[in-house]
């Protein structure tokens, strides 16, 4: 982190910045010592590679109560890359990327530099929100898993074999910033390049 981030959490009493040094990002690790930390009812799990609509999160909120795992967005997780990444960058506006309903046949056609992140319409990673309890409860992250991705997966299973449904919201699509994955992502085979 650079001293300007860590300034900007110091200007902000209610946020609590802690740092561990690791050989690698243990993601998982990382966000159950998180969830640990904090006093709040509940959490929300947010990447720092991907941005959605305030009020899918604001939608997630108010429905916090009656469902224990919300993901925000209806599964389809957009890949954004080139211009149009390094205009989201600069303006954290989404607006211009297109809607994607999970709905095949009313999908429309996506700019060059926007994609479905791996063809996959019914995404679990990126972002979820639940009750603190329900999380220590059912086991919280797989801490047996270092790289990133699969976690995701792991948890959103486990608490629906568990009985705890997913929630989604579907008038929401995830949007990813495209990056290099990193050796440790689990997807290695598949280098983002410019």
């Amino acid at each position: 982190m650079t001293g300007k981030t860590i300034y900007h959490f110091e200007e902000r009493p209610h946020i609590r910045y802690q740092f561990y040094k690791m050989p690698v990002f243990w993601r998982s690790k990382l966000f159950n010592q998180g969830a640990k930390l904090s006093q709040r009812p509940y959490l929300c799990f947010y990447d720092a590679d991907v941005l959605i609509q305030p009020n899918a999160l604001e939608e997630s909120v108010k429905r916090l109560e009656r469902n224990m795992f919300i993901l925000p967005y209806n599964g389809i997780l957009l890949n954004v890359k080139g211009g149009c990444r390094q205009h989201v960058i600069d303006t954290l506006d989404i607006s211009s990327i297109p809607f994607v309903p999970t709905n095949r046949k009313q999908q429309p056609r996506l700019k060059k530099e926007v994609e479905i992140y791996g063809g996959v319409i019914d995404s679990v990673g990126g972002l979820c929100l639940l009750p603190r309890d329900i999380f220590f409860e059912y086991g919280s992250y797989n801490e047996e898993m270092i790289l990133w991705g699969p976690e995701d997966c792991e948890i959103e299973y486990r608490f629906r074999m568990c009985g705890i449904p997913t929630t989604r919201l579907d008038d929401f699509n995830l949007i990813h910033l495209a990056h290099y994955r990193e050796p440790y992502s689990a997807t290695v085979d598949q280098p983002y390049h410019e």
